[in-house]
């Protein structure tokens, strides 16, 4: 039995020096960028954007939840 706890007892250290190891070797820092071309002038664009009675024609989680 003894034997057995110190087993897992290592394969639990080994388990978090892999982990904590991992950490290290990722990148410290990530950036992911978006854009989306609109053919509209600003002026019309942040009018509706402005406007939040007009939410669900630009919004696109209104369809996935009609309530």
């Amino acid at each position: 039995m003894k034997t057995f706890l110190k087993s897992i007892a290592g394969l639990v250290v080994a388990l978090v020096v892999v982990i904590v190891g991992g950490a290290y070797l990722i990148a410290p820092v990530a950036s992911v960028e978006r854009a989306a071309v609109i053919q509209a002038p600003p002026d019309k664009v942040f009018g509706i954007v402005a406007n939040l009675r007009r939410f669900n024609e630009w919004s696109p989680w209104s369809g996935l939840d009609p309530k």
